[in-house]
């Protein structure tokens, strides 16, 4: 399973988005969805799941917003997950 610092990041973005606290049982559903996820990559099944959970599509290009910084610092921890 992934680490806590993905983790964070994960639910970080997610708590940005939704502008509430992830319950641990949304925590749990999240997680079900990353596992889910046929996506090669955790960055790739990270977003899927970030997107099934909220029903928002991500953006893909970097405009400096907090939601883009979030999304990075995800994808960021999940390759940082991946290489150990």
């Amino acid at each position: 399973m992934a680490g806590e610092s993905f983790k964070k990041a994960l639910f970080d973005l997610i708590e940005h988005i939704t502008k509430t606290e992830l319950p641990a049982r949304s925590k749990q559903l999240v997680l079900a969805y990353l596992d889910d996820s046929p996506m090669p990559s955790l960055a790739a099944r990270a977003r899927e799941a970030v997107e099934r959970y909220t029903q928002t599509t991500l953006p893909a290009s970097r405009e400096g917003t907090r939601l883009d910084r979030l999304v990075a610092a995800m994808e960021a921890q999940a390759a940082r997950h991946e290489k150990r």
